[in-house]
């Protein structure tokens, strides 16, 4: 999920711009609810990524991996290794530590363990950055991404209905984004 400001702003006009398409014509499907209700939702949390300064995220000194998933991450006693930085680039770290994060409470909501350590690991160098990277990370984790693709694909393709596929990842975006509220309350 690297950060680009101008398409961060686009997302979030394109989907201001879709609401009110959608208000005005005044007929609406499953999908447009649960799109509306999204809006509603994560508005603020598009709003708070895209106000986080690009000096920050964009600083050339960070690695960001691009790839992190469990099968690249091995915990040996406590210490972290991770392996295939095929797909490694300029970036901040905290990108690869909401990817993790956001897959670890996919496929098991309520852990946070490894991430938790992950991040412990990750900012071993950077200790005199942990009150701000733990503000900036929040906004990273609640950035809609998956919300926005989703609706610019369905919207894009101008569908009358709304195949289950598309409601079912609509439903999915929701369940994440309580995972990560309660993962954030915990932290």
């Amino acid at each position: 999920m690297q950060r680009k400001e101008k398409s961060v702003a686009k997302a979030a006009e394109s989907l201001v711009v879709l609401r009110k398409k959608l208000l005005k014509a005044g007929k609406f499907s499953e999908f447009d609810m649960l799109f509306l209700k999204g809006c509603e939702r994560f508005m603020g949390h598009i709003e708070n990524y895209a106000n986080i300064p690009d000096d920050v995220l964009n600083n050339r000194r960070y690695i960001c991996h691009n790839i992190l998933k469990e099968e690249n991450i091995y915990n040996d006693g406590g210490k972290i290794i991770i392996t295939n930085f095929s797909e490694a680039g300029h970036g901040h770290y905290l990108f690869d530590l909401a990817y993790a994060l956001k897959r670890r409470l996919k496929v098991k909501p309520g852990t946070g363990i490894l991430p938790d350590v992950l991040f412990d690991t990750y900012l071993e160098n950077f200790s005199h950055e942990k009150t701000l990277n733990q503000e900036i990370f929040r906004h990273i984790l609640l950035y809609p991404d998956k919300f926005i693709k989703i609706s610019l694909d369905y919207y894009s393709k101008k569908r009358s209905f709304a195949p289950k596929t598309y409601l079912f990842r609509m439903e999915e975006c929701f369940l994440a984004n309580e995972a990560i509220m309660e993962y954030i309350g915990k932290t």
